[in-house]
């Protein structure tokens, strides 16, 4: 299988950190959560769709990086995300 992963930031995460906070029932507000949709979308070149209940980014569009118009995904995910607490949103819309 050959992909791509395009990223513009690099975040110091400590990996084992991050799989211990996952083991917990209900977590998902880290830099590992934010990062997940990205690397599904990329990997399978398919279209993620997430739904938030945040007011000011209601839905976010995920596209594969793979930048080959021909081979535009054929599926899509939609995801419903509830926020809580500091939410985790911030590696799932593209930067500007």
């Amino acid at each position: 299988m050959k992909f791509s992963i395009r990223c513009t930031i690099y975040i110091k995460v400590s990996f084992l950190k991050e799989v211990k906070k996952f083991s917990k029932n209900g977590v998902s507000d880290s830099t590992l959560g934010d990062i997940v949709p990205l690397t599904i979308s990329n990997t399978f070149n398919i279209k993620i769709i997430i739904f938030t209940s945040v007011s000011n980014l209601s839905r976010i569009e995920i596209k594969p990086a793979n930048g080959n118009n021909a081979s535009l995904p054929q599926k899509t995910i939609f995801l419903a995300y509830n926020q809580y607490g500091i939410g985790h949103y911030d590696a799932a819309y593209p930067r500007t």
